[in-house]
């Protein structure tokens, strides 16, 4: 178990929350540019994720944007009260090593369907006609 003494230890607070849209993507591509604005100091972040789903093509950005950003500064996701969906993928980004999740933290992982209501009630067999 990794327990977090400091704030400091986190560096720079990346919050990712609510639904993964475009204003999900262009917050993270914002606090980036803070980021990476600081000069030639050695540059340590770690994102907060806390989301029901979205968009998958959102999630699907935002994920390639982590990988990418973590060739070049110290980061770390905390899944921190939930993650659902395709913020599951998000937080799949980085190895394990550098994910943690909050103790009362949730990850939420569904089958991925084609045009099928997952709260719907219709029966497996008419789903797996459906796909």
């Amino acid at each position: 178990m990794v327990v977090i003494k400091s704030l400091a230890e986190l560096g720079t607070l990346i919050a990712l929350s609510g639904d993964v849209d475009n204003e999900m993507l262009r917050a993270f591509d914002a606090r980036v540019e803070k980021l990476l604005d600081t000069g030639g100091e050695t540059k340590k972040a770690t994102i907060l994720l806390s989301t029901h789903g979205g968009g998958v093509s959102f999630g699907e950005a935002l994920t390639e944007r982590i990988r990418f950003l973590s060739r070049f500064v110290d980061l770390r996701i905390i899944a921190a009260t939930f993650v659902y969906s395709i913020g599951v993928k998000i937080f799949l980004a980085l190895p394990r090593e550098r994910r943690l999740i909050t103790p009362n933290g949730t990850i939420m992982i569904h089958s991925q369907t084609r045009s099928i209501n997952s709260v719907g009630n219709i029966s497996y067999d008419e789903r797996e006609r459906i796909l």
